[in-house]
């Protein structure tokens, strides 16, 4: 309302509010935003420029958000496939773990795996740690998918040492648990596998975390207490 000539702040501002809508929970009304902000850089002559690819990965998080995996992984599509025309000479991991996710979300298995491959190279490339603790983590969740448990638990092993150091609350290390219980389960084990999930459950509760990572952890708790032949609980 200024009348400032500064055109390219109005997308930033309208991106902010949109990750703002992100983080209150409203991700259709974000959904919505990130689309104003792109429109105006488009607008701009900027519809491939960095923000434009920013906004459009930060786009496809709440798409999943959203539970619409197909979405999320067309606008990931969309960056991998501009950052590869300008010639990046290596793809950044984070891009490759997110459509990897959105992959394994809809059982698109083998290429779910190639893609936590993909990202796990890219993050040892550019020395990523905690991205090559995420792909380590999810390649072994595609694995106790596919049923192959043991190489799945033999994968997760090698996470160990990128995970040292990042922070209890990462979300490699609560995935790392969901998978882990997951692979007790399948053996068999049910006092582990809830004793993971009530380790994932009780601090996202105290945070008031409604995430995706609690909605997990409750219906795998419910799975372990079916096995346990406690219907009603």
């Amino acid at each position: 309302r200024a009348g400032v000539p500064v055109s390219f702040v109005e997308p930033s501002l309208l991106g902010d509010i949109a990750f703002a809508r992100h983080l209150a929970g409203s991700n259709a009304d974000a959904d919505r935003a990130y689309q104003s902000a792109l429109d105006r850089l488009r607008e701009l002559g900027a519809g491939q420029s960095f923000d434009a690819l920013r906004l459009t990965l930060d786009r496809g998080v709440v798409r999943y958000a959203m539970s619409d995996y197909r979405g999320g992984i067309e606008l990931f599509e969309q960056v991998l496939a501009v950052t590869e025309r300008q010639g990046g000479a290596v793809v950044p991991p984070g891009i490759l773990a997110n459509r990897a996710f959105g992959l394994e979300q809809l059982g698109r298995w083998n290429e779910a795996l190639d893609g936590y491959e993909r990202a796990l190279a890219a993050s040892r490339a550019n020395g990523f740690v905690a991205g090559e603790a995420y792909a380590i983590v999810g390649r072994a969740s595609v694995l106790v998918s596919l049923g192959r448990i043991e190489d799945a638990a033999s994968s997760l092993e090698q996470a160990d040492a990128p995970m040292e150091s990042l922070p209890a609350a990462h979300s490699a290390r609560v995935r790392r648990a969901l998978v882990e219980a997951r692979i007790d389960l399948a053996r068999g084990d049910l006092d582990a596998a809830e004793r993971r999930y009530d380790s994932v459950i009780a601090p996202l509760r105290a945070q008031k975390a409604e995430t995706p990572p609690l909605v997990s952890a409750l219906r795998g708790r419910a799975e372990v207490l079916l096995q346990r032949g406690d219907a009603a609980r």
